[in-house]
């Protein structure tokens, strides 16, 4: 990716939605720690007057008052948050790979994984990458979950991820059932696309359709604006299936005429919105 990428619109909603959940997310290792609000004390330790602020001594503490020794409070970060970030990364059709197809896709994943990454709105955020299918592969930033691309393993894997705070899943959804995705916790999707999943191209092409039209000669106007028409109605039902599972839906497609073959701007706004409508979920 060429630089560091920080989605600003993304960064506020999450920090919007972590500061308005009524509980604090992200997990921690302290034996003293349990859920709460973000100005929860976890314990008192005494005062240090080589680190801390004399101003910050808890003079109603136990510890305080029990030991005549002043203590301070150590508090959770205000906006401590950890998310699972899953991308998909399919071995690409002979179809894809002649025209770049499957290898657009599973950039854009990538690519948009590693922005989000960079976007966590507070110093102790954390997100933790992952990779699933059939292109997975390790490297110092995603765990492989699995190398399948079964739909249903897949699934499992994924909401198995989601028992605690936000989880991002990038993927077309054609074959994720997002039934099987739901989890109790916020979850969104977004769904990434090459140009052609949406609307097929003229062009002096004769394909294999995927959609039950058999063979499409993108030359001929009327099979070509067939096709693409049951791509629309399809597109649609993937997102409307997310929608009534209580799952945000952001939307990305490769542009080859932008950086890393994102449309950073248009990518933004729409996670952020998709987070915005995650929060309402939560509160509703």
């Amino acid at each position: 990716m060429s630089g560091e990428i920080k989605l600003a619109a993304t960064t506020d909603a999450l920090a919007n939605l972590v500061t308005n959940s009524p509980i604090l997310w992200g997990e921690h290792d302290h034996p003293k720690s349990s859920v709460g609000f973000s100005d929860f004390p976890l314990y008192h330790r005494p005062f240090d007057p080589e680190l801390d602020d004399p101003s910050n001594i808890d003079h109603s503490s136990y510890d305080s008052i029990v030991m005549d020794e002043p203590h301070v409070a150590i508090i959770h970060p205000p906006r401590q948050l950890d998310i699972r970030v899953v991308a998909e990364q399919r071995v690409p059709t002979s179809l894809d790979e002649r025209f770049g197809l499957g290898a657009a896709r599973n950039g854009l994943n990538i690519a948009i994984a590693r922005a989000l990454e960079e976007s966590l709105p507070g110093v102790t955020d954390e997100a933790l990458l992952f990779s699933v299918g059939s292109a997975a592969a390790r490297d110092q930033d995603f765990e492989v979950l699995t190398h399948s691309d079964d739909p249903e393993e897949q699934a499992d894997l994924i909401r198995g991820l989601s028992h605690d705070g936000l989880t991002i899943v990038l993927s077309s959804f054609l074959r994720l059932d997002p039934k099987k995705l739901k989890s109790n916790q916020p979850m969104i999707a977004i769904k990434t696309n090459a140009p052609w999943d949406l609307e097929l191209p003229k062009a002096g092409l004769v394909i294999r359709s995927g959609k039950g039209l058999g063979e499409v000669d993108l030359s001929d106007d009327r099979q070509r604006g067939e096709a693409n028409r049951l791509l629309i109605k399809e597109d649609q039902r993937v997102v409307d299936s997310l929608l009534t599972a209580k799952i945000a839906v952001a939307r990305a497609v490769f542009d080859k005429s932008s950086p890393d073959g994102v449309n950073w701007p248009r990518v933004d706004a729409s996670i952020a919105q998709a987070i915005e409508r995650a929060e309402n979920w939560q509160n509703t």
